[in-house]
């Protein structure tokens, strides 16, 4: 399955009249045709007004071991939560945050923070 956002006709329209753009500009950001700043934003917007993002898959692996849970997206996003509670979270390879006491409202917005990392990230992703 290809990279894109799925939304409904209602994110359809507000993208629309936010940005003032077609529905084609709108279809082609989210099916990942273009690659412009502008269809950067609109993949931005599309994913916090709830689009979905499919053809990049959530791998999960549990290491009983270490105590932890190590989330990956793309190959470009990390999150590594240990059964203690500390998490971090990576996006090529870079810390961009950490934190104590993840719960799952957290761990839900870590993952739609890595899906708009891999919204902004382009059509070579």
């Amino acid at each position: 399955m290809e990279k894109r956002i799925y939304i409904n006709a209602d994110i359809r329209t507000y993208l629309m009249r936010t940005t003032g753009k077609t529905d084609r500009m709108i279809q082609k950001a989210c099916a990942f045709e273009s690659d412009s700043d502008l269809a950067k934003k609109i993949r931005v917007m599309a994913l916090q007004k709830g689009g979905v993002l499919v053809g990049v898959q959530w791998d999960t692996e549990f290491d009983t071991a270490e105590r932890k849970m190590i989330q990956r997206l793309g190959g470009m996003v990390q999150i590594v939560a240990s059964f203690d509670g500390w998490w971090q979270f990576w996006v090529n390879d870079e810390l961009r945050q950490c934190g104590d006491d993840l719960n799952i409202c957290d761990l839900e917005g870590l993952q739609l923070k890595g899906s708009i990392a891999v919204a902004c990230s382009g059509l070579d992703k």
